[in-house]
C-alpha cells in the first residue's frame, strides 16, 4: 500500500466521489457530493486530502481541513473489501501527522456513535469522546 496527495482535477475528483460512495453508501446520512461540495471543501484552509493505494488502485482517503478555528479529520473512507486490514489505521495516522505538521497539536473528528468498528479505531489511536448527539431520523 502507499498513500498518496489528491491531485486536483477530474481524475482524482472522481477517485474521490467513488470512494465516498463506497464508504458511505446505505448510511442514514449518506449523501453523494457533487462539484461545489469538492470545490468548498479543498478551498477551506489546512485542507488534505490522501488516497491510500493498492496496486494502482485507490482503495481510501483521509481528508483534513479547519472549520470554526479548529481543525478535523473530516472524512476517512475505505472500500468495504479494504476494511480491518490497518488500512483506516495509516490513513488517520497520516492524517494526524500532516495536522500536526501543521502546528496543531487538538485533532477533531465526528463519527456516527453506531459506527462500532470506527469507534473502535478512533480509541486505539488516542481519540476520546467529548459529546455524544443522538440523531433522529424517520424513513
Amino acid at each position: 500500500m502507499r498513500l498518496r496527495d489528491y491531485a486536483p482535477g477530474p481524475e482524482d475528483n472522481a477517485t474521490w466521489r467513488r470512494l465516498h460512495d463506497e464508504a458511505y453508501a446505505g448510511g442514514p446520512d449518506y449523501s453523494p457530493m457533487d462539484d461545489e461540495e469538492l470545490a468548498l471543501l479543498r478551498a477551506r484552509e489546512g485542507f488534505q486530502l490522501r488516497f491510500a493505494d493498492v496496486d494502482g488502485e485507490s482503495i481510501g482517503f483521509c481528508q483534513t481541513h479547519e472549520y470554526a478555528d479548529q481543525i478535523y479529520i473530516n472524512s476517512l473512507g475505505l472500500t468495504p473489501a479494504w476494511r480491518g486490514h490497518g488500512v483506516g489505521k495509516s490513513l488517520l495516522l497520516d492524517g494526524i501527522a500532516h495536522l500536526r505538521e501543521r502546528g496543531y497539536d487538538e485533532v477533531r473528528l465526528t463519527v456516527r456513535s453506531d459506527n462500532t468498528p470506527a469507534v473502535g479505531l478512533y480509541r486505539d489511536v488516542g481519540f476520546e469522546a467529548e459529546d455524544v448527539a443522538t440523531t433522529w431520523w424517520r424513513e
